[in-house]
């Protein structure tokens, strides 16, 4: 079974959760990436991603190295703003046909209302999530490891 970690990361949460599942899981790893810089700031960072989660903007992505529907199994890992999925990892999902394939969801940010995240991720990609897992409030790197490595036991 081929598995394919699939992140965006604006702050770093999401590249630290995927090399993390690389060295857990038999994967390959890519990384989303958008032609559009968002602000390096956190509060203009979080407002134009905000602004494009409320709005269902998805912005355009860089070119790919790999072919993530050559995977059986995709495990994604981003950030959640607006309590939806980050806007460059939900571009990412419309672009590709996961039909048949095992979505897994890791989010990298704190959800109040998981539920709504998951329904709203398996309508917008017509696929079911097979597991998520979403932040505590104010989770340590530790804890973010911990979390990591639990994820990882549903998955193998």
């Amino acid at each position: 079974m081929k598995r394919l970690i699939a992140y965006y990361s604006a702050s770093g949460g999401a590249k630290f959760a995927a090399e993390e599942f690389v060295s857990l899981l038999d994967a390959d790893m890519l990384r989303v990436d958008t032609v559009m810089k968002f602000p390096q700031g956190n509060f203009g960072k979080h407002f134009v991603g905000n602004f494009m989660s409320v709005f269902n903007i998805k912005p355009i992505l860089k070119k790919q190295s790999l072919r993530p529907t050559k995977y059986d199994e995709i495990i994604i890992c981003s950030p959640v703003w607006a309590g939806k999925c980050a806007p460059p990892m939900l571009a990412f999902l419309h672009k590709y046909d996961f039909t048949g394939k095992k979505l897994y969801y890791f989010a990298t940010s704190y959800v109040e209302n998981e539920k709504y995240l998951i329904d709203d991720l398996e309508r917008k990609t017509h696929c079911k999530i097979q597991a998520y897992s979403t932040e505590a409030n104010n989770e340590t790197r530790e804890e973010s490891a911990e979390r990591i490595k639990q994820f990882a036991a549903q998955i193998v």
